[in-house]
């Protein structure tokens, strides 16, 4: 079985960076990063297909060029709130600030395009 427990790299920023490879999953990632409010963050989902799941707080999420505005809404795991969740196609891009303290899950899959 493989091991699951995976210690955090850094405590703000990115702080788990785990692809499908480094973790001998097949096929999921998994990226978290633990923002302060103002902090920016971006990348490119290349192959792969991303979901962003606000875990606490609030940023400003755009994707492939489209502002989805303030997003986010719990700001505890704790609060009886679902989180906010935005889908990002391969090959597209995406950016979060921080409006808020703020945890963003980046969870990844291999991509196909025409989404």
């Amino acid at each position: 079985m493989a091991n699951l427990l995976r210690k955090p790299t850094a405590p703000t920023g990115k702080c788990h960076d785990i692809t499908a490879d480094s973790a001998n999953w097949g096929y999921v990632g998994f990226g978290l990063y633990k923002l302060q409010s103002g902090d920016s963050v971006q990348e490119a989902t290349g192959d792969r297909e991303v979901i962003l799941v606000l875990v606490e707080g609030k940023a400003q999420i755009t994707a492939d060029g489209q502002d989805f505005g303030e997003m986010g809404e719990r700001m505890s795991v704790f609060d009886r709130l679902p989180p906010h969740c935005l889908y990002v196609p391969n090959n597209k891009s995406w950016q979060a600030i921080a409006t808020t303290v703020c945890t963003l899950a980046v969870c990844t899959a291999p991509g196909k395009s025409g989404h």
